[in-house]
């Protein structure tokens, strides 16, 4: 997965006590505000099959979250992965309108 590295804020990771809820969205407190923590495999899931998940909290026996906190124009958010396995810059082929310049984030969904 290659995310632009300017979106990308920090690599946090967050014990599972310190996620709430929001109606049916997870968030946390992340340095004076709340930020929405989108979990990537449920996010891939539902734009391939276009179903709702179930949004309930994590467990308190689950480890810690791995999250990127990326920035957008509206704020920030988390994006929760399975695992952070490595960051690199690279130039990447982009056919969209983002930068070249990546930060690639490997990460298992």
């Amino acid at each position: 997965m290659a995310i632009p590295l300017s979106t990308l804020a920090r690599l946090e990771e967050f014990p599972v006590s310190q996620i709430e809820m929001s109606g049916s969205q997870w968030v946390t407190q992340y340095r004076g505000q709340i930020l929405p923590l989108i979990r990537l495999s449920v996010a891939l899931e539902e734009r391939r099959n276009h179903l709702l998940a179930l949004q309930a909290p994590p467990s308190l026996d689950s480890p810690p979250l791995q999250v990127l906190v990326l920035n957008r124009d509206s704020g920030s958010f988390g994006l929760v992965v399975e695992q952070i396995l490595d960051i690199v810059e690279d130039r990447a082929d982009v056919k969209s309108p983002a930068p070249p310049s990546l930060a690639k984030a490997w990460a298992k969904a």
